[in-house]
């Protein structure tokens, strides 16, 4: 039992020396570095050194995770927001290490490591503060864009209903001329919800639409310019 103790207290002592902590910053800066070394076509060589060194500091990490919950304990290390992060980035990059999978999905764990970085930034009550209001900030805005997100989809389904609505199965042409019996209808069209979805969605891209536009016109006369005007407005 006093053997126990006695490793707790040093694996303690070695978690919260600045020395430690040095150590880990400038790795988790080294690690950053070494991910953005990474390229495409990937050199053999390079590639393996990158794996070898992304392995290395895995286990480094591990290794460091492990001193820390042993040392502090689990009550203590789960207090802090950015333990909780680091445990789960190292808990993935764990379980790399025991799948040993050479697929994409696993080859990106490492690339998480590079949330660590936050760490840097987090080292006092007023960088704390400071974190808190960029992540409250963040998530405001994000809050904002999935908003104007749904807006916009519900913008180009109403336009959908309508083209669908005054267009569908109207744009039938040979030899671009409107042939109602026989012909085919165009890429864009508003013949399925889907179609006329992507239809809707191109000509706000202000793409192809003068020709969706002007085919329209041929099949249904003066309205289409009402509904392409709107839509070329609102949308």
């Amino acid at each position: 039992m006093a053997g126990y103790s006695k490793l707790r207290r040093m694996a303690y002592k070695l978690s919260v020396h600045p020395l430690w902590g040095m150590l880990v910053y400038l790795l988790i800066v080294l690690n950053t570095l070494i991910l953005a070394a990474d390229q495409h076509p990937a050199i053999y060589e390079t590639l393996n050194s990158i794996e070898q060194i992304n392995q290395g500091l895995n286990i480094f990490f591990i290794v460091e995770q492990s001193l820390k919950v042993f040392g502090l304990g689990w009550r203590t290390v789960l207090q802090e927001k950015i333990n909780v992060m680091d445990l789960v980035v190292t808990g993935l990059s764990s379980l790399q290490l025991i799948i040993k999978s050479q697929s994409g999905a696993f080859n990106a764990l490492p690339c998480l490591r590079i949330l660590r970085l936050f760490r840097l930034f987090v080292s006092g009550d007023d960088n704390e503060k400071s974190v808190s209001l960029i992540m409250a900030s963040f998530f405001q805005s994000l809050q904002i864009f999935l908003a104007f997100c749904f807006l916009f989809v519900m913008n180009i389904y109403v336009f959908s209903i309508i083209g669908m609505i005054l267009f569908q199965q109207q744009l039938k042409f040979s030899d671009d001329k409107l042939d109602l019996a026989s012909g085919t209808s165009p890429r864009h069209n508003f013949d399925t919800l889907g179609n006329s979805f992507n239809t809707v969605f191109t000509v706000m891209l202000r793409q192809h639409w003068n020709q969706v536009w002007y085919k329209c016109y041929l099949a249904v006369g003066g309205v289409a310019h009402l509904y392409f005007l709107l839509l070329l407005i609102i949308g």
